[in-house]
């Protein structure tokens, strides 16, 4: 099909539509390719500021049509030309919204590359160069090899070889130039000159053979080696070709093979003790998997790691880590003596929990002991300790099920120039930036995924030397998952042996964006496969150099994620950065730093690289949302990795002299790894750096490393619990980036848990109120969205899920924004707010919100079943702590939600994550500050702070006029932003005699009892608590007050204070109309208890009702919340307190060390006083409770 200016290839939706905005002329149109059918065309007309699409088919014949409506006669077009002539023709009599009149050219696009990547070799010819032979005749191209051979130096040739190279100039090229003109790819005449060539070397390789075989006898090997040649032709001094590069191939790897025996054979020598089989095999050309040669290596040995510490404030501690022996020793100077009381198994150390306001301090809780807190001499030697404590406990782990693995991701432009030998340091992580200890450094990860770019080596020799260059350095034998090459751009994925059978759907895809997407100088490889139930993905990439090609290189991203196909064909809806677990971006991004050269040169020398990250292309393009987006990058602590002078390790070569003139290549980070993972899924970046010491190319190897965690393959008790779970959706609206006229969406949801994608019906209402320009604000409601069942009821693996939404356009079915939610935080009866950001095709497209929750049937007693942590539910930060006991999923993760703000009085109880000045409680902190993640949360999936995250569209607006019938009480929807997705556990409680207390994650008091019509776009208020004197009736405010709110039945009136409470006004702070809350408003009903209040010296806090699972029988149920002596034994420190009513004093007790109930029948008064439990109530209420046990 010819092109025409109007058709826009490779283009997105929100990109059509900006053309056309920016065309602003009733008319203009243009056409794009259909992202839903392949092979169809999309037709976009702008008319009153609005996108009006048609679908234009491709028929069986060929042929294309617009779609239309049913009973309406299709007519039939050869091309796109013949169509939209027609169209224009037509004028206003054409059938589309209006007429078209201007279209839309295409943007050129330089596509030429800047090449300023190092020229090795011969100069490549000029086009002038070339311009005669492409026009002229046999002549002109023997008058160009004339020329050239006239210029060549032949002082290292004989007579007789110079003559036949003339020969070949004057006589024999013609013979090949028409064999190319014919179609044909041989060069007869050439392979002849070549042949005659290498008879002296043919000669020369019968000798070199047969002392070869001599070598071979001496080291035992039946190695293969090439024999003597029968060919007769040698004596007339011309070679078989086909037969010579055969042999050449043969010897080669006999040479190879010979090498690696003789390794095996003085190896075996110097380590006798090592079993030792001969599995060495000739290696064939074609072949993608070599044969390893040793079935059994030596393990590692690994010393272990000390570290100068302090116990408590002043005394001194070295606290060892030994990995190979599974201990942990906390040794005093003074004393030498090894026993229980300094010597930890690794199965007695239970968590360790690292400080948020000293980077240095960890406290370590050992099973049967206190907890012991100990200060490092910097943070970097407190991260080497957990990672060392966790290496050792995942080495000795009983369990034969993984659920996490290390993965070491490498990327290096080699320079078209043979690579270093000495690659180790970069296998392990070893060089500047961020690097693993020295210990860890030894032991080998459980993925390699190695990507170069510009290799000058072929896919064998590539695959040979890495495989042996890791069995030499970490003596360990891979097994090779998949290898993608393209041209220059190689990706190789390679696992230990341990791990082939949790490893499937391997798929590996290529695209090409050189010059006009046809080149693969430029492009991208990946790889996808499952291990064991999580799905992952490597991207290696190369993308447009020079530094004015910023845009370019946007481009470039956007085409690499429409053109690999990778992941599973039953989600053609998701694009390729929402179908992954975990999706690693790597290689040479090639973006730049804008800023001269010298001032950078300066930053660089002073480490300065906080500063120089400012200047950074990449970053910048990724906080204006052009590329990358949602993507997440290690803090750059390393200097930049181009452009380096051939055999420097620390001299920048930033000046180069081309034949166009002096370009200048100012160092830059052009070496990149990104990452991008689902929401609340475990991943942590334990290295970042760059190799200095390999200094063959102009680009320094970048290493990076990860521990991530995986789900498993088998869902556990599969059959036991037929039980259904179910998905239900309180409301859902969508803030949609689109100016198409009268869309209407459709919901689409996907996950492993259900049986298959399950579809919404169409919107029927849209938010209109405040909406923003070229927004659209669908509003699904209830009834619209089916109830989605699972296919498994565990509820512990079904934590592990995410459920991926689509919002699709009902008539063309194209997506236009997908995004994906975690379900670890969604059991509960109540529905849990949720909040998402829409991408498609890598751009931001808008966002969703709503309320959903998971519910099991009646009979659930909605308990978790899970005995056996995650191993990498090992480190905490303080604020994010969880006992090691069982969890009660009726109290879901707290989240953080803008809540109303309160002014403080003696009789409110503030809600979880509220302070007294109205400010929110809660820690964004994480694991990952202390990593050196400065833009990345330890909840993957999203690489900005939640108060970074756009506003959301108000959910509700209070009228100050109630219709009759509607209680104004239960009529109030707090507004407010969504909570974010958290992926750590939650916080302990408030601690005692604090103002706040613990509330279930995402309910605000009051709940509405009736749902609120969210479809009505309405605007949120902010509300404050005053006084009730301060409400007064007046024609503006028709609302009177309501009776004080009496509380619940069940809860007792406390000493000396009134039954009842007064009810405090919420009034607007912008001067709206008041509406009223209660100041203690009754528990949701998930709760079945009421809110206690921050506990005070005066009165007695009297024990919550109990939750359902924990309560007696209904005949037991007496009132008497006191009497808990019926219930049987609790399974853990939260379940207990959970009893007894204080789950304040959680943290309290785990953070001390009493964190198993079989060792609580020794607790003391004074132990608690220690722990700071004055209230002497609750002190009797924990004794007498232990009596019972």
């Amino acid at each position: 099909m010819a092109q025409v200016p109007y058709h826009h290839r490779n283009i997105t939706r929100l990109k059509a539509e900006e053309l056309l905005l920016n065309a602003k002329e009733d008319g203009s149109f243009l056409v794009r390719e259909s992202e839903s059918i392949e092979g169809a065309y999309t037709l976009c007309v702008l008319y009153q500021s609005r996108i009006f699409q048609y679908r234009i088919l491709t028929g069986s014949d060929g042929k294309l049509s617009i779609q239309s409506e049913k009973g309406v006669q299709e007519r039939k077009y050869a091309d796109l030309a013949q169509l939209v002539d027609e169209y224009l023709h037509r004028g206003s009599n054409n059938g589309l919204a209006c007429t078209l009149k201007y279209p839309v050219a295409t943007e050129k696009i330089d596509d030429v590359d800047s090449d300023d990547e190092e020229e090795i070799g011969e100069t490549p010819l000029r086009w002038s160069d070339t311009s005669n032979v492409n026009a002229g005749g046999d002549d002109d191209i023997t008058r160009y090899f004339s020329e050239r051979f006239g210029t060549l130096d032949l002082s290292k040739c004989d007579g007789a070889y110079v003559d036949s190279i003339r020969h070949y100039v004057e006589h024999d090229v013609k013979d090949d130039a028409h064999n190319v003109q014919m179609g044909s790819g041989q060069l007869t005449k050439f392979r002849q000159l070549l042949s005659k060539t290498a008879a002296e070397f043919n000669r020369e390789m019968e000798i070199f053979c047969g002392r070869l075989e001599v070598l071979r006898d001496l080291f035992g090997s039946n190695i293969p080696v090439p024999g003597p040649s029968l060919d007769k032709t040698l004596d007339k001094g011309i070679v078989d070709h086909d037969k010579f590069v055969e042999k050449l191939g043969n010897m080669k790897t006999a040479v190879v093979n010979l090498e690696k025996r003789a390794s095996a054979r003085v190896r075996e020598l110097v380590f006798p003790e090592d079993e030792y089989e001969d599995t060495s095999t000739s290696i064939s050309a074609g072949t993608m998997r070599p044969t390893p040669l040793l079935t059994s290596v030596r393990k590692p040995s690994l010393p272990p790691s000390s570290f100068d510490v302090k116990l408590g404030k002043n005394q001194k501690i070295t606290l060892t880590v030994d990995i190979q022996v599974g201990k942990l020793f906390a040794v005093k100077p003074s004393k030498d003596v090894l026993d229980e009381s300094n010597t930890f198994p690794h199965e007695k150390i239970l968590q360790l929990i690292k400080s948020t306001s000293n980077k240095c301090r960890v406290d370590v809780i050992i099973e049967g002991r206190k907890k012991d807190t100990y200060t490092f001499e910097d943070a970097r030697s407190r991260e080497n300790f957990c990672q060392l404590v966790q290496q050792m406990k995942n080495m000795h782990s009983a369990s034969s099920d993984v659920d996490q693995i290390s993965i070491f991701i490498g990327t290096w432009n080699m320079g078209d120039a043979s690579p270093s030998w000495n690659l180790s340091p970069w296998f392990k992580c070893q060089g500047a930036g961020k690097t693993r200890d020295k210990t860890l450094s030894m032991i080998p990860h459980d993925i390699y995924a190695i990507g170069t770019q510009e290799s000058a080596l072929t896919e064998k020799e590539w695959i040979n030397k890495v495989r042996r260059l890791l069995r030499d350095g970490l003596m360990i034998e891979l097994h090779m998952v998949a290898v993608c090459t393209l041209w220059g751009l190689r990706l190789v994925v390679l696992t230990k042996q341990e791990h082939r059978n949790k490893i499937s759907h391997v798929r590996h895809s290529t695209v090409k964006t050189g010059i006009a997407n046809a080149l693969g100088n430029k492009g991208a490889v990946g790889i996808s496969f499952f291990f064991s139930g999580s799905f992952l993905c490597f991207v290696n990439c190369h993308l447009t150099s020079g530094s004015e090609k910023n845009n370019r290189r946007n481009q470039n991203y956007r085409d690499i994620l429409k053109g690999l196909s990778l992941g599973q064909k039953d989600q053609t809806s998701f694009d390729l950065t929402n179908q992954f677990h975990h999706l690693f971006w790597f290689g040479d991004l090639n973006y730049r730093l804008e800023d001269e050269v010298q001032p950078i040169l300066k930053k660089i020398t002073e480490r300065e690289y906080d500063a120089l990250q400012k200047m950074d292309q990449l970053k910048n393009s990724q906080n204006a949302k052009e590329s990358f987006v949602h993507f997440c990058e290690g803090e750059v602590t390393f200097p930049p990795s181009y452009r380096y002078l051939r055999g420097s390790k620390d001299q920048y070569d930033w000046k180069k002299v081309k034949k166009t003139g002096i370009r200048i290549n100012v160092p830059s980070w052009c070496d990149r790894v990104l990452w991008k993972s689902y929401p609340q899924t475990y991943i942590v970046n334990t290295a970042y750096g760059s190799v200095e010491d390999v200094d063959t190319s102009d680009h320094k190897p970048v290493f990076s490393s990860f521990d991530i965690g995986v789900m498993t393959q088998f869902v556990p008790g599969l059959g036991g619990n037929t039980e259904d779970v179910k998905m239900v959706f309180d409301n859902v609206q969508v803030e949609m980036r689109t100016s198409v006229s009268h869309p209407r969406f459709q919901l689409a949801f996907h996950s492993a848990c259900l049986e298959g994608t399950v579809t919404s019906k169409a919107n029927m209402n849209y938010c209109t109120r405040n909406q923003r320009a070229n927004y659209c604000c669908p509003v699904w409601e209830p009834k619209l969205i089916p109830e989605l069942y699972t296919i498994f009821s565990d509820v512990d693996y079904l934590e592990d899920h995410h459920l991926l939404i689509a919002v699709k356009s009902v008539d063309g079915d194209e997506s236009y924004g997908e995004c994906v939610l975690s379900l670890k935080s969604m059991f509960s009866i109540a529905p849990q707010r949720f909040s998402c950001l829409l991408t498609h095709q890598g751009e931001e497209t808008g966002k969703l919100w709503g309320s959903m929750h998971l519910t099991t049937g009646t009979s659930s007693k909605h308990t978790r079943k899970k005995s056996i942590r995650k191993s990498y539910e090992l480190i905490y930060m303080d604020t994010d702590f969880q006992s090691t006991g069982d969890i009660d999923i009726l109290d879901p993760e707290p989240e953080k939600i803008m809540k109303p703000k309160l002014v403080v009085s003696k009789a409110v109880s503030l809600p979880q994550g509220v302070t007294p000045n109205g400010k929110i409680a809660t820690t964004d902190r994480s694991p990952r500050d202390d990593l050196g993640l400065k833009n990345a949360p330890w909840q993957s999936g999203s690489s900005r702070d939640i108060d970074s995250r756009p506003p959301l569209p108000p959910p509700l607006k209070i009228h100050a006029k109630t219709p009759p019938g509607v209680d104004v009480l239960n009529s109030i929807d707090v507004g407010g932003r969504p909570p974010a997705d958290r992926h750590l556990p939650p916080p302990p409680p408030s601690p005692p005699g604090g103002t706040e207390m613990a509330l279930p994650a995402g309910i605000l008091p009051p709940l509405p009892s009736r749902k609120p019509d969210v479809s009505a776009g309405l605007e949120p208020e902010q509300y404050e608590v005053v006084p009730p004197a301060t409400l007064k009736k007046s024609p503006d405010n028709p609302i009177e007050c309501r009776p004080p709110m009496a509380l619940p039945p069940s809860i007792p009136p406390r000493k000396g204070k009134p039954a009842t409470s007064p009810v405090a006004p919420l009034t607007s702070k912008s001067g709206g109309s008041p509406v009223l809350s209660p100041q203690k408003p009754p528990l949701p009903s998930a709760r079945k208890s009421p809110l206690p209040s921050a506990p005070t010296e005066e009165v007695e806090d009297v024990p919550p009702t109990l939750p359902r699972k924990l309560r007696a029988s209904s005949s037991d149920d007496s009132g008497n919340l006191h009497n808990y002596e019926k219930l049987k034994k609790p399974l853990s420190i939260s379940q207990w307190l959970l009893t007894l009513g204080l789950p304040q004093y959680i943290g309290t007790f785990v953070a001390q060390g009493w964190d198993n109930l079989e060792y609580m029948d020794g607790i003391t008064e004074q132990d608690l006083l220690d722990m700071k439990i004055t209230h002497p109530n609750h002190r009797t209420k924990i004794l007498e409770s232990l009596k019972n046990f």
